[in-house]
């Protein structure tokens, strides 16, 4: 490409020290050059179109680079030594559209002076016609094209992060006449509108850069993020205001009578008891598992839903004390943690390349250099929840229960529908109380019952995300009976060989200990030798872009 007209006539002298890429040292030329200019530069050499995948521009590479190996093996003198340096701007055409900080680091070599386009009478003919620098009214055109677009996507973003906050406001307001935990409702209503914002940001983003009509730079994106941040704080806020209003408007329950209320309970406790007591006594068949119709859909969980598993807690749910849990150590062990993530969909995508050295380094036994490869994909958009979810299983696999149920928390926060991440999460809390189910002071007895309903709850949503996940199902059966929920136990251990007739064996071993135990007369059959305790599930898929 020209730089100068004075620059294409002017001879090169032959002192002048060579670039390790296909330029030569610039003369007294100022010219600067955009990114997108030199984008397009790029793409010309390697005949590709924007948007185009790393697969593409592989082959468009060694397409070119076999037509210029074939013309360097007739030529000599100075028509060798232009084909060598196309062959060599070929590859850093391929090097820089492959990888952005390779582009961003070319770019400055060449704003700075240190590196130049190939003239005209340089490129050969097997590379496509050289882009020529934009003049200054076209730089200054597409900077007000640029402005324009800008200002459009940030109305776009606006829109969505105000729409989808006032969404879930109403939705959490509405489900049946109570209001939400307070603090917990901004969380949410800022988590899900921030989370909408960066969805516009990213699809208006990837439109604007295939066109290659716009300059959206690094500080454009930061310019957008802020925007997110700060228009989700406030719908947050302005949410947070009107569920306060409507607290105070909502009037306090009138009392009821006690004797009542003493009475009713009495009857649903005897009732609860009658129920459990007759399908022990009269046949284990009775306990089972309530089937859908096939057309009715789960709502998947949101946002709310994975911080309310680790918050809120109902009575009546207590961890039964160590007499009553008679073969607890008769059980065969719950299934596993499930694997880690697979790899990216898009492997050109940014983050991947991070993201797949860090699988190698997991699947090596390299847990450091694992959590740290995956902490730095998790800083693109593209991979972060999986990311997030590979450290949180690294950390799990690791005892690190309560670091892992952190890390899997921020993970569900950003994507909701990975149901690996609720199993994993479940299983954490369900080993932090098994360390706890033998104490007996109170406090301890308390956090021991609080994990146990956290892994409920993490089991459950697991099965709303995925019904098939057999796995949580048998896990969830342990956590029933140690709250001494015998008849969900039951009826969660009749379940999952239903859904994988591998889990038969261990299911049936521990369904019909946990019948003989509750009634001795039932005289279930149970194997001599205990069999082995099902694997955990497999990981996730990769990152979809």
């Amino acid at each position: 490409m020209d730089n100068s007209s004075s620059q294409e006539s002017a001879p090169i002298q032959e002192s002048a020290p060579t670039q390790d890429s296909a330029t030569i040292q610039v003369g007294a030329n100022s010219q600067v050059v955009d990114e997108s200019s030199l984008r397009q530069y790029f793409r010309r050499v390697l005949s590709v179109s924007a948007g185009g995948g790393r697969k593409q521009l592989r082959q468009a590479r060694d397409r070119i680079s076999g037509r210029l190996r074939d013309r360097l093996m007739q030529t000599q003198g100075a028509e060798r030594e232009k084909i060598e340096k196309a062959m060599v701007l070929v590859n850093t055409a391929f090097d820089c559209l492959s990888r952005q900080e390779r582009f961003l680091e070319y770019l400055e070599q060449i704003n700075k002076g240190e590196a130049n386009f190939l003239s005209i009478d340089e490129v050969p003919p097997e590379l496509g016609a050289p882009v020529k620098p934009p003049s200054p009214r076209l730089l200054e055109r597409r900077q007000s094209h640029t402005q324009e677009r800008v200002e459009r996507i940030a109305s776009l973003i606006a829109d969505a992060v105000r729409s989808a906050g006032l969404e879930e406001s109403h939705r959490q307001t509405k489900l049946d006449g109570t209001l939400p935990d307070p603090d917990l409702f901004y969380e949410t209503i800022y988590d899900v509108a921030r989370n909408a914002g960066r969805r516009v940001k990213k699809e208006e983003l990837a439109l604007a850069e295939k066109s290659g009509k716009f300059d959206i730079t690094d500080a454009i994106a930061e310019e957008l993020d802020s925007l997110i941040e700060d228009t989700a704080d406030i719908v947050a806020h302005k949410e947070y205001d009107r569920l306060e209003y409507l607290a105070a408007q909502t009037e306090p329950p009138k009392a009821r009578n006690k004797t009542t209320a003493l009475i009713l309970a009495s009857l649903i406790l005897f009732l609860v008891g009658f129920y459990g007591w007759y399908a022990m006594t009269n046949a284990p068949t009775m306990v089972k598992m309530a089937e859908g119709d096939g057309k009715s859909k789960l709502i998947l969980p949101n946002s709310n839903d994975t911080q309310q598993a680790e918050f809120l807690f109902d009575p009546g749910f207590q961890v039964r004390p160590l007499k009553e849990l008679n073969v607890i150590d008769k059980l065969v062990s719950t299934a596993g943690f499930a694997g880690i993530s697979g790899p990216p969909v898009n492997n050109s995508a940014a983050g991947a390349a991070s993201f797949n050295s860090a699988l190698k380094a997991a699947v090596e036994g390299q847990n450091d250099e694992a959590v740290r490869l995956f902490t730095e994909a998790s800083g693109s958009e593209n991979c972060r929840a999986e990311a997030l979810y590979c450290i949180g299983t690294i950390q799990a696999g690791q005892g690190r229960y309560e670091d892992a149920i952190a890390t899997f928390s921020k993970c569900l926060v950003l994507n909701p529908g990975i149901a690996q991440a609720f199993y994993n999460r479940a299983l954490c809390h369900h080993a932090l109380a098994n360390s706890l189910v033998h104490e007996a002071d109170a406090a301890l007895v308390e956090k021991c019952s609080r994990h146990l309903q956290a892994a409920l709850k993490n089991y459950s949503l697991a099965l709303r995300v995925d019904p098939r996940l057999s796995q949580a199902l048998y896990n969830r059966a342990w956590t029933y009976y140690l709250l001494g929920k015998t008849a969900e136990a039951i009826a969660d251990l009749d379940g999952a060989p239903k859904v994988t007739p591998m889990f038969a064996a261990a299911a049936e071993y521990n369904r019909n200990l946990i019948i003989n135990a509750v009634s001795p007369a039932s005289n279930m059959p149970v194997a001599a030798v205990p069999p082995q305790p099902p694997v955990g599930p497999a990981g996730p898929a990769g990152p979809a872009r």
